[in-house]
């Protein structure tokens, strides 16, 4: 891959979506890690609502990157579109 090439591709949103998305934890590591911290706990009230509330974390992220992706494809190109490329995971936090 040439090297315009690859900044073209990380500066694209799709890209960057994507490697944000795929980085998040899927439901199987989701219940793994409740199961880990709380399988052999007295008290494990807060197995379920710990899955429920990261599933919930995850997708409310996932919904607010698509919506901030789908802001910047409709941008023509220019520098707002380059700067709204480059905040698009700023105050995701």
């Amino acid at each position: 891959m040439l090297e315009n090439e690859n900044i073209n591709e990380t500066q694209n949103p799709a890209f960057l979506v994507g490697a944000v998305s795929g980085s998040l934890l899927s439901d199987k590591d989701i219940e793994e890690y409740a199961f880990e911290k709380y399988h052999d706990v007295e008290d494990s009230r807060w197995f379920e609502p710990l899955q429920v509330g990261a599933k919930w974390s995850r997708d409310t992220l996932i919904a607010e990157i698509e919506r901030r992706q789908q802001m910047i494809i409709s941008e023509s190109d220019g520098i707002v579109r380059e700067t709204m490329i480059a905040n698009l995971l700023v105050g995701l936090q």
